[in-house]
Parts: structure tokens; sequence; C-alpha cells
């Protein structure tokens, strides 16, 4: 069983009533004006707090409700007096985004819940509760969707939400824990794997002091959630560089993390492009029945180098096309150049013929998953992107596209994004993902 002993974070995130502190009506720009609005006008009762700011309250004793949730926008001076003003008045929880170079917040730990110091705050679109330090025109916003983020570095929220905005996917809870001073990864977790609503976790840790709990569930949700984590500091120089980031020392290496990672169905991302890319195919419902993938293209060059790549991978295997698709393949493409794995259709493949040996492939028994090479090529319109979208619609097993250029083949891929379909500038990523998709459904105990 989860452990359901800690200390409540649902202050944290149900809060029914809000404080801001650090609101000025002469700092409209401020951060703490900013939050407060942004709360306000996502319909949550919230109260500005500012003693030297005549339209806010001067203090938690002017706020006639119970306080759930206080946002600290303030700088680090006040810190200790406006988290024993919290204390004092039973508030549930706070959030600090300021650092705390004096360690005043240890000595609160025992007595409320804190989200950092030095965070970004949290976001939960299904209830618009945004205490995020970064405005929209900045930081894009996903809508609510089945993707959790809990990351130790406010930064990656940047490219990670963009991801998913591009993809049409959307976000179920992301949260900043900084560091880590009291509310930890631990904690979210253990409420993210009770969320129906969360399917796919993504985590960027820095220290991993709770590794043995974190392993724990990750293998209690082995099956039911898959969790993607980047850890930082597997190295001597990156443990160095943690120390002024957020403090944290990591004592993790790398063979360690992926041996334990392997045993309880965490997936390791290198970096955080492998995170975002790992999260989202995670995301988009295709399940891989075996490790047999095919390849189609048309240019037998670049069939050739994802074959290398997929006959190089630990877990991954080229499929040994049947007589059957073959005489099936030949039959649709009359140009075709080889009709093996991989398949090269010839420049000369026209749209309608090269979606047909999309279809052939993804119906062959012996093909688990389809990589595709798609190109701008003279028989080749732009009308080959909605039937791929008809395709990837009408299919179960996955099917990812190569698609390089610096010209129309942008907007084919920011269509194809936008349709679900996961699309790579180079075979190296698309592999990647197709290796993260089988691990995901090779559940080891």
């Amino acid at each position: 069983m989860l452990n359901s002993n800690n200390k409540d974070i649902r202050p944290l995130l149900h809060p029914e009533v809000i404080a801001v502190f650090g609101v000025s009506h002469d700092r409209p720009e401020g951060a703490g004006m900013a939050i407060y609005e942004r709360l306000k006008r996502g319909g949550h009762k919230v109260h500005p707090v500012n003693p030297e700011d005549r339209r806010c309250h001067p203090s938690l004793d002017d706020i006639p409700s119970q306080v759930d949730l206080a946002i600290l926008a303030i700088s680090s001076d006040h810190l200790k007096a406006a988290v024993n003003e919290c204390v004092s008045h039973e508030v549930g929880a706070v959030i600090v985004y300021s650092k705390d170079p004096e360690d005043v917040l240890e000595g609160f730990k025992d007595k409320i819940r804190i989200l950092g110091p030095n965070t970004l705050g949290h976001f939960r679109p299904d209830t618009t509760l945004d205490t995020l330090l970064v405005d929209e025109d900045v930081l894009v916003r996903p809508d609510h969707g089945k993707v959790a983020f809990i990351s130790q570095s406010g930064f990656l929220a940047l490219p990670f939400f963009e991801a998913l905005e591009a993809r049409s996917l959307g976000l179920s809870i992301f949260a900043d824990v900084g560091e880590k001073r009291d509310i930890s990864e631990i904690d979210l977790l253990e409420y993210i794997s009770r969320d129906d609503g969360s399917e796919v976790i993504a985590l960027y840790l820095e220290d991993l002091s709770s590794g043995r709990k974190l392993f724990e569930i990750a293998k209690e949700l082995n099956g039911r959630k898959n969790i993607v984590l980047l850890k930082g500091g597997t190295t001597k120089g990156s443990k160095d560089a943690l120390k002024s980031h957020t403090g944290a020392i990591s004592s993790t290496s790398r063979s360690v993390l992926y041996g334990v990672a392997e045993q309880c169905g965490i997936i390791i991302a290198e970096d955080e492009t492998e995170l975002v890319d790992f999260t989202t195919i995670l995301a988009m419902d295709k399940k891989m029945g075996g490790d047999k993938v095919a390849v189609l293209g048309t240019t037998g060059s670049m069939g050739i180098i994802a074959a290398d790549k997929i006959s190089s991978s630990p877990v991954l295997d080229l499929s040994k096309l049947s007589e059957r698709t073959k005489e099936e393949l030949e039959a649709a493409v009359p140009h075709i150049e080889f009709s093996g794995n991989p398949v090269d259709l010839s420049p000369l493949v026209n749209t309608f013929e090269f979606t047909e040996s999309v279809r052939i492939s993804l119906r062959a028994d012996e093909i688990s998953a389809v990589l595709i090479f798609l190109s701008v090529s003279p028989n080749v319109s732009q009308s080959i992107v909605d039937e791929l979208i008809h395709i990837f619609e009408e299919t179960d097993k996955p099917l990812v596209i190569v698609l390089q250029g610096e010209t129309s083949s942008v907007s084919w891929a920011g269509r194809l994004k936008r349709a679900g379909i996961p699309v790579y500038p180079s075979s190296s990523r698309a592999v990647r993902v197709l290796e993260a998709l089988y691990r995901s459904g090779r559940h080891v105990f």
C-alpha cells in the first residue's frame, strides 16, 4: 500500500481560500500582483496581503475566512515573519518563491506544508489553480489532460508545456518542488497515484534522497501509470553544479539508476528532449504488441540509417516481412525498389501508393510498429498529411514519422503533431521513442 501517513497536501492542491503576500497596486507588474489577478480571474477566493498597501489586507488577521494556502511573493528578508504568521493562523500550506539563504524555513517544516523555496509554483488546469511565477505571454499554459509533471527546475516547464500544446496533449498537474525543504516528489507522487486523470508522470530530479520510496511507488504503479525520469547529476561535473542550483547532492550513479529503474518500470530519459519525447508518446494511447519495427521511405539511404539504429537497439528488432506483405507492397507500389525491410518505395512513389504501403505495413501481423521517412517530393502532395492522420486514427499500432526539411515540411509537421502523430527530425529520436514505448509495456517485477 502507498504511504498515507504524510501530512496532507490538499491545502496546496485544493485550496478553498488563498492569501497572496506581496501584492502591490503601485507595482502592477510585480509577481504578487500578477499571481493575485490570475487567481481572481480563475474564480478563486483570493485575498491580497500587504501592510504597506491600503487596498490590501494588512495581515491574515483581517481575512474573515480560514486561509488554506498562502503564496509568499516576497523577498527572503520578510520570509520568516510571513511564515510565522501563517503558522500562527493555521494556514495549511505556503509557496516560497525566493531562496532561503539563512535556512529560516528549517524551523517550520513540521508546522506547515512548504512548496519550495526557490520554486516556480504549481499549476492545475482543471481547477485554474495557477501560482506560476511566469506570466502566460512567456510560458504557455496547456489545457487539462493526462500528463503530470513534477520538476526540480522551473525552467524545464517552458519546453515541456510548449511540446504538450503543439501535440494537443493536456496537463493534469505541474509542480516545481524547488529545494524540497518540505513537499517533495514523493508527496506529489502519492497524490498523483490516486488521481485517475493522470496517466503519464514526467519527473526531473536533481536529488534522489528519497530514491527508495520513489522506486517503491513506481513499482506499485507499474502497469497502471507510466513514469519517465530525467535525473540531473549523474556525473562529477554535474553534481558540483547542482550544489549551486538547488543545493542538491546526488550520489546516484547511472548504472545503479538504470538497473533499479528497469526493475520497477521507470523509463529513463537522457536529456530534456527525451523527457518530452518519451512522455508525449506514452500519452498517445498506442501500444506495442512486440519489438518488431518496419521502416518505409522514399530513399534507401535513410531507411538504412534507421535500420542500423533499430538493429543496434537493446530492445527493438527489424521485422522480417512475410511473403504476403511483400506481395501486397509490390502490388501497391509499381516502382518499389526493395520490398524487404527497410522498404524502399523509390522517389517515384505518389501519395496514394505511399499511404497504401503504410496501411499494408500496419495490418501485417509480423509488424509491431511502423517508422516512415516523409519528405516533400514531386509525386507526394500535401494531401498525404490528411491521409496519414486518418490512418493514425484507425490503427492501434504505433506510427512514428521522421520528417526533414525547413520549408513546407515545417507546416506538415505542425499539422501531424496537432493530430497526435509523433514526428521527429531524426531517425535516432524516432527509434528512441519506440524503445521507450516498448519498455512501457514490458513490465518487470
